[in-house]
């Protein structure tokens, strides 16, 4: 598959797929404009699509200082994460209330 095939695979085919190639999929008049702007041409290299220098998601820029925060916070709220349905669930088994 070319780049550009790939990429249009997973932008303008697949709102196509999902029904809402009227809103989003393409940069056009009127769709909502959440873009990756990457630091090469991924048409060169689909391997340019890592290369990501900002993002703009619901109107607001992501340059890559506020990315690399976004992106560490989001780590570490991952890390810290419990389940709750498997703390709770932990807790009646060793209650005696489970299974």
């Amino acid at each position: 598959m070319s780049p550009m095939a790939a990429l249009q695979t997973v932008t303008r085919d697949a709102a196509r797929y999902l029904g809402l190639a009227s809103s989003v999929g393409t940069v056009s008049v009127g769709k909502k404009a959440d873009l990756v702007v990457l630091e090469a041409d991924p048409l060169a290299s689909i391997a340019n699509v890592r290369r990501i220098h900002s993002v703009v998601s619901r109107g607001r820029v992501f340059g890559p200082a506020e990315r690399v925060r976004l992106l560490g916070e989001i780590e570490r709220a991952a890390l810290e994460w419990q389940p709750p349905v498997a703390a709770s669930r932990a807790g009646e088994v060793l209650a005696g209330r489970c299974c």
